[in-house]
């Protein structure tokens, strides 16, 4: 590719990359709410943006609780204004 040439790019976003672990469901949960995509040449250079919604959240891989903590933990929420 030369400079000043374009080129397009396609990627695909499954759930999966979306995915949390959520201790308390043992599963990799995909959270409801809107997610935004940001493309640029850097984080301070955005060229293009696109968001898109989960209606609900999407249990995306349920596993067993092999290492289930003895203790209480508390999990990492955004706080809703965040999301």
């Amino acid at each position: 590719m030369q400079p000043g040439e374009n080129q397009e790019v396609a990627f695909t976003l499954d759930l999966r990359a979306l995915a949390s672990f959520q201790s308390g469901a043992s599963a990799w949960v995909a959270d409801a709410g809107t997610y935004q995509v940001r493309i640029g040449s850097s984080s301070q250079e955005i060229r293009l943006r696109a968001s898109f919604a989960l209606a609900k959240p999407v249990v995306v891989e349920k596993v067993n609780d092999v290492m289930f903590p003895n203790c209480a933990m508390q999990e990492l929420r955004l706080k809703k204004h965040q999301q």
